[in-house]
């Protein structure tokens, strides 16, 4: 494990080296993988979703795997809901057993991610419900 995470390091250092010092137009032509430049991750580097968020006032629908291995409940989403708890028009939804992708999970580790996210499986009722009220209530 210590020697994948020291390859997978070694690997990320290298292809952001100089990322800051790149202007945009360089970093939109760097590929990071196919179909994403390494503009996206210059321009996350500087500016947060919440940043965004707090430049503008349109209503906000954020929802969390409870499962997520990616983005951590328990970290990023409960940070998320404390930077933004004084702006008024953000709701929040929590799916304690969905994953990144919000399926049932059925792994809790990102080394089995690649087994998690092929099998077939859908998008359960209670999550597109909760993005049609949302929908529905602003119009």
């Amino acid at each position: 494990m210590k020697k994948l995470i020291g390859l997978e390091s070694r690997i990320y250092e290298k292809k952001f080296r100089g990322l800051y010092e790149m202007s945009d137009e360089e970093a939109r032509k760097k590929s990071f993988a196919p179909g994403m430049s390494l503009y996206y991750f210059k321009e996350m580097g500087q500016k947060t979703a919440v940043d965004y968020l707090r430049e503008n006032d349109k209503p906000v629908l954020i929802m969390q795997g409870g499962r997520d291995f990616q983005v951590l409940p328990e970290e990023d989403y409960a940070d998320l809901k404390k930077q933004l708890e004084t702006r008024g028009n953000v709701t929040f939804r929590l799916y304690p057993s969905l994953n990144h992708v919000f399926v049932e999970a059925i792994y809790d580790d990102i080394l089995k991610a690649s087994k998690d996210y092929s099998v077939e499986r859908h998008i359960p009722e209670e999550v597109i419900n909760d993005i049609a009220q949302f929908i529905n209530e602003r119009n």
